[in-house]
Parts: structure tokens; sequence; C-alpha cells
């Protein structure tokens, strides 16, 4: 399944997944997207940071 590779990807990438959710609902709900933006800004700008 895509999704569960996309946050696989983001879980290795970014710790801020690992542990039990801090924040708000709200807040919660936006950090997936976030994190895809700034995963796919670091490999448009500086595809070596994560080889």
């Amino acid at each position: 399944n895509i999704i569960e590779q996309i946050f696989g990807i983001l879980q290795h990438r970014f710790d801020i997944l690992l542990p039990a959710p801090e924040y708000d609902l709200s807040i919660q709900v936006r950090i997936p997207t976030a994190l895809c933006a700034i995963h796919n800004f670091i490999c448009t700008h500086n595809p070596d940071e994560w080889d």
C-alpha cells in the first residue's frame, strides 16, 4: 500500500512520528502533510542529503 510506504519513509526520516503524539488533534492532522512537503523540498533542492 502506497500510504504505508509513505509513512514508513516519513517515520524513518522524521522522529516526530515515532513517539505517542503530544499535540492536539488539530495539529496532528497537519503533521504528515507538512513532513511530505519538507521531504519533497529536500529531495528537490538537496538530493544527496538522505542517500
